[in-house]
């Protein structure tokens, strides 16, 4: 709604004429998307400091989500909807174009894997102690294996020892946060028939195992995947933060 009231205030200055960058609307829409910048930038200062009176982070979520992309309106519309000329102006073009569709993705992210995971594991975990986690799955596994059969071990070489050895983060639990785990746990019906009963119930246990094994890939792969983009997005906000504070001194300067 905000952004279709901008827009219309944006024609109603241009049918009076051109709107350029450096005088009148252009100008006022260029101090409001640098206001708006500043503003969404403040979000990690609200972050570092949780402990002040400084309102819920939530509520600072969601003006940098708006905010932000109101920001790309109003810098489009200092514009006047041209493509820069300059290799500086080109610059905050593209920075700017980088951090909103970053960010764009990063909101994507953050409803969508928390949701994944919750609904898709029944692991939760910090990310610093999986690989603790997994060395004591792998622990109870080989209590598992000792003293059965060759079958069983032959069996628990060839499917747990290779998914135990460590932590498997992969991309395509971002897809499925299930990782297939299913269809590759079906070559237990297989080995079933040749253990006694004993067996069995180990051999059920070490596939509960390997179920939370598996939960665990899952939460180091989503973790890592919003670890990354905050990596990205962060950074190359605050290179564009920089560059607007460049501008501005510039265009007060000449």
């Amino acid at each position: 709604a905000a952004a279709a009231a901008l827009l219309l205030l944006y024609a109603a200055f241009a049918f009076f004429g051109e709107i350029r960058p450096t005088r009148g609307a252009g100008l006022v829409f260029g101090i409001l998307a640098a206001i708006l910048l500043t503003l969404c930038y403040s979000l990690g200062l609200r972050k570092r400091f949780k402990q002040r009176a400084l309102g819920a982070t939530i509520g600072w979520l969601q003006f940098h989500i708006y905010g932000g992309t109101l920001f790309l309106v109003l810098l489009l519309m200092h514009t006047g909807f041209r493509l820069p000329t300059g290799l500086f102006s080109w610059i905050i073009f593209l920075l700017s174009l980088v951090v909103a569709v970053s960010g764009f993705v990063g909101t994507l992210l953050q409803k969508w894997i928390p949701y994944s995971l919750a609904h898709g594991t029944q692991v939760e975990a910090i990310y610093e102690r999986i690989p603790e986690l997994v060395g004591k799955l792998r622990d109870e596994a080989d209590a598992l294996a000792r003293g059965t059969s060759k079958q069983f071990l032959d069996f628990f070489r060839a499917e747990a020892v290779p998914a135990l050895a460590g932590p498997q983060p992969s991309m395509s639990f971002l897809l499925d946060v299930t990782g297939g785990i299913h269809q590759r746990l079906a070559v237990f019906e297989h080995v079933t028939p040749f253990l006694t009963a004993e067996e069995k119930e180990r051999l059920e246990d070490l596939r509960q195992i390997l179920l939370e094994k598996n939960g665990l890939d899952a939460q180091m792969s989503l973790q890592r995947i919003l670890r990354g983009w905050t990596w990205f997005h962060v950074p190359v906000s605050s290179i564009l933060f920089v560059m607007m504070l460049i501008h501005i001194g510039v265009a007060l300067y000449y």
